[in-house]
């Protein structure tokens, strides 16, 4: 979609007669934003801590004098998560028949999976 959410909001606030009509119809999109704002940082955490006690690293970022609250997740369960969180954040999974086109086409690139610490 190539307008922004504040473009939108502008024009259908612009399209309201009363100047407090369209005041009131920002305070209502605000809201709006708040609430998908709120639910989406609520999915976020709940990932968060159930991948919390799969990571190999957690070990290194421990807080010294607190313990880990340890969530009982399992790996599906933060998979879960995971795609909860990326759909929220609209993304598309892309099945492997789709990869191997893209990859016949040549419109895949090779990503090096290096890491210097």
């Amino acid at each position: 979609m190539p307008y922004t959410k504040r473009d939108l909001i502008e024009h259908l606030a612009g399209r309201l007669a009363e100047a407090g009509d369209a005041a009131r119809f920002r305070a209502l999109c605000a809201l709006v934003e708040s609430i998908y704002h709120l639910r989406f940082r609520e999915d976020l955490e709940t990932w968060k801590s159930r991948y919390a006690a799969l990571d190999p690293d957690r070990g290194e970022h421990l807080i010294p004098g607190i313990s880990p609250a340890v969530d009982h997740g399992s790996e599906k369960s933060a998979l879960e998560g995971l795609r909860k969180v990326l759909v929220a954040a609209n993304y598309r999974e892309i099945d492997e028949q789709r990869i191997q086109e893209a990859s016949k086409n040549g419109r895949v690139r090779s990503l090096s999976q290096d890491t210097r610490l």
